[in-house]
């Protein structure tokens, strides 16, 4: 499964492509695997929703590597201002590994001029914010899991519209993954994934922080 946050694509200012780059290369995903997993998940450095453990990992996906500058480059393009809060927003009475991920993030982007305050509520509060698909929840980022099946044809449907809660909707992504349950060839298979993973990637929908077993 992954650890992921959800971004409301339809919301500003995660409705903006460079905005959810931006928090992407202001995500430092190997400090937050080792403190909040002791080292034992797998950052997601392509923002994959296929582990790199997992042989149809797209190798060639470009990482998205903890960038200060980068972030804040995009950031200003797209008009988020200094100052600007955030809101993480998270489960109470579990999930504290969420909690120590928000707060490097927190840390991390009052470096760039951005706040970010770490919201934790019961169960049903949590889930009907953003849940089912649709809801808008602008400036906040979702902290969620995702139960991933082994299979990636699978694995992969949770970034298409409707599954995934952060209402993204892309024609090229859903046609490949309307077209790989279909596709027998192991090799031929591994092309459509890595076209989604490409897509995912570069859209960056949700940001997938790391892989780990539940």
């Amino acid at each position: 499964g992954a650890h992921v946050w959800e971004l409301d694509t339809r919301s500003a200012p995660f409705n903006d492509t460079r905005v959810r780059q931006a928090l992407s290369y202001a995500t430092n995903r190997v400090a937050m695997n080792k403190a909040a997993f002791s080292g034992l998940a797998t950052p997601s450095l392509g923002n994959s929703l296929i582990s790199a453990n997992s042989t149809a990992y797209n190798k060639k996906l470009k990482p998205y590597t903890f960038d200060f500058a980068k972030a804040k480059q995009l950031f200003d393009a797209a008009g988020v201002k200094p100052g600007t809060t955030f809101t993480f927003w998270a489960l109470a009475g579990r999930r504290d590994e969420w909690i120590t991920m928000a707060q490097i993030l927190q840390q991390d982007l009052q470096k760039i001029g951005l706040n970010l305050t770490i919201q934790r509520s019961d169960v049903s509060t949590w889930l009907a914010k953003f849940f089912p698909a649709g809801k808008s929840y602008p400036n906040l980022i979702i902290g969620n899991y995702f139960s991933m099946p082994p299979n990636p044809t699978f694995a992969m449907k949770q970034g298409q519209f409707g599954s995934c809660e952060c209402n993204w909707k892309n024609n090229t992504f859903e046609a490949l993954a309307a077209k790989a349950p279909g596709v027998k060839d192991t090799a031929a298979r591994q092309v459509v994934y890595d076209k989604m993973q490409q897509v995912f990637s570069a859209y960056a929908p949700a940001l997938v922080i790391a892989h780990q077993t539940n």
